[in-house]
């Protein structure tokens, strides 16, 4: 018995000192905000002034360099996308006429492992990601961008060019790491998760994503793990892999059932939902992280392999990014230098980075809920303000509210910046940021089933929790049947549905209008919206109207601020 218990212990002692300690330091969603969440006029540099602005990318900077320098272990710092798009610094990767990305220079300077493509990616569409790659060539960015589930529905697409073993976009990536006489190999995959593919189907043609089928607006969880069983246990045999971490677009339940099904996969790093998982989730063996949004916090899993399981080492997983981290001097130069660009790309609209629009007077916060108040100010003050100008005044205004994305808190002083954030999303055609604004006729009868088909799409996928201008109301029946009896005292301007005018004149972003074409598919054939003149003709494509939908709501609030 004496002699058992010494072997076992001899067994242990060896398995313990064949372990190999590493970290992981980990993001997602940062979404270009160099400047923090905000407002922007109330950060500092000084360190420890009581400001509230949570992240920024000179306090991210400074953390991430502090941390990997006192890391005792091998460690790797990754990020599981969305890094671009959200503030106005995004305005610069797709431009051609400069050779500035400030996002894949941001991941230059601190050193990222590894990223992958979240939906948010292909907000320029092909034409600007393609603008954005040729950069990440020619500013040397030595972070690979991670792509394992992707394929080509376009055999001629102009990104074809960027995927390979030696080019930015890879299947995925081994690290060796190594400490002493030991060494791990470190498999890296990156995936778009399906709800992802879904929320990028009006900026996206040439690439597709397994686990999601565009031509059928269709999820498909069991395509997507089937092909990754197959995958990761392949580059494990090919690469003799210890683990295998993957960095996925998508976040619960998506990550959960991913982890359940594919039993090689060791870490999985989150992204997509903007959740901060305050400690890693354990699904069967393997560790489940997502680190929020913004970059306001920064994620650290200290690990520890011993061949068989993956042992977490550390209790602060989660380093929050706020006023009590110092900035990053060479980082806070080069944003300087990037608002000078941006100041040049204003000039036209009237405005500059920091130009004050409002004080709030109460606070608007963003909920996933049917006419939720942020959503009814926002859309509200984009169509009153259209209405200064337009001949044809609009009777509604609508978008999603996940393309509305900060809140507003009493008190706080709001500049042009702030506003772009609310509304950040879109381009134009010439890949100047901000969506534009089209309006288009609709019978009352496709209103109607417009507001009811956004209600229950929203229930799907909260990115489509509908926002409609105050000049609608409505009930939700929450026992009714959708297109039936689910809306309840349906008003447009006070007036029951039978008053209405039989032409209804509707506005929205031209980001939101590219998706009605795919409402067919999204309804499986039951819906379809056509854009008419105001005489019912059906039109070719929506009007074009003249202004920018974050301009249009910086102009109200600014009015409103004056008033």
């Amino acid at each position: 018995m004496k002699f058992l218990i010494i072997l076992l212990a001899l067994v242990n002692s060896s398995i313990a000192s064949d372990s190999f300690e590493f970290t992981v330091f980990h993001t997602n969603d940062l979404h270009s905000y160099f400047e923090g969440s905000g407002p922007d006029s109330n950060f500092t540099e000084k360190e420890g002034d009581g400001d509230i602005v949570s992240g920024h990318y000179a306090r991210l900077a400074h953390l991430i360099k502090k941390e990997k320098s006192l890391s005792a272990t091998p460690n790797l710092l990754l990020d599981a996308g969305d890094f671009f798009a959200g503030t106005l610094f995004h305005a610069l990767g797709p431009n051609k006429k400069i050779n500035i990305f400030p996002e894949a220079e941001f991941f230059n300077l601190v050193g990222y492992d590894a990223t992958t493509l979240g939906n948010h990616e292909f907000d320029a569409g092909d034409l600007g990601l393609e603008t954005m790659l040729n950069k990440w060539i020619d500013r040397k960015v030595m972070t690979p961008i991670i792509s394992s589930n992707s394929f080509f529905q376009n055999k001629d697409s102009v990104l074809k060019k960027f995927y390979g073993k030696d080019l930015p976009i890879k299947k995925y990536v081994v690290k060796e790491l190594v400490q002493g006489n030991k060494r791990l190999r470190v498999g890296i995959i990156g995936l778009l998760g399906p709800d992802g593919a879904l929320v990028s189907l009006a900026t996206r043609s040439d690439v597709g994503f397994i686990g999601y089928d565009d031509s059928k607006s269709k999820k498909d969880m069991d395509a997507l793990t089937d092909y990754l069983n197959d995958f990761v246990k392949k580059i494990k045999k090919d690469e003799k892999l210890d683990i295998v971490i993957g960095l996925i677009h998508g976040g619960h339940p998506e990550d959960v059932e991913i982890l359940e099904e594919v039993s090689s996969i060791n870490l999985l790093i989150a992204g997509h939902t903007h959740v901060v998982y305050p400690r890693p989730i354990r699904v069967e063996k393997a560790l489940l992280v997502q680190a929020g949004s913004f970059g306001r916090y920064l994620g650290k899993l200290k690990l520890s392999w011993n061949g068989v399981d993956l042992k977490l080492l550390n209790k602060d997983n989660i380093l929050k990014v706020d006023d009590s981290i110092p900035v990053d001097q060479e980082m806070m130069k080069a944003i300087s230098s990037y608002k000078v660009h941006l100041n040049q790309f204003l000039e036209k609209t009237g405005f500059s980075y920091d130009s004050f629009i409002f004080t709030a007077k109460d606070s608007f916060i963003r909920r996933k809920e049917s006419l939720n108040e942020l959503g009814v100010l926002v859309t509200s003050g984009v169509r009153d303000q259209l209405n200064k100008t337009e001949v044809e005044p609009i009777d509604l205004y609508f978008t999603s509210l996940g393309l509305i994305r900060k809140n507003i808190q009493k008190g706080h002083s709001y500049q042009l910046s702030d506003i772009f954030k609310i509304l950040a999303i879109g381009f134009d055609e010439e890949l100047d940021p901000g969506s534009k604004v089209v309006s288009f006729y609709l019978h009352k009868k496709e209103v109607f089933n417009l507001i009811n088909f956004m209600e229950v799409y929203g229930m799907i996928s909260h990115k489509f929790t509908p926002a409609f201008s105050n000049s609608v109301s409505y009930r939700n029946r929450w026992w009714g049947i959708p297109f039936v009896n689910k809306l309840a005292d349906l008003k447009l301007y006070g007036k029951e549905y039978d008053e209405w005018p039989e032409l209804i004149n509707v506005a929205t972003s031209q980001f939101v209008a590219a998706y009605l074409p795919k409402v067919q598919s999204m309804s499986y054939g039951m819906l379809e919206f056509e854009p008419k003149n105001k005489m019912g003709k059906v039109l070719k494509v929506p009007k074009v109207l003249s202004e920018k939908e974050y301009l249009l709501l910086a102009k109200y609030f600014k009015g409103q601020s004056k008033d």
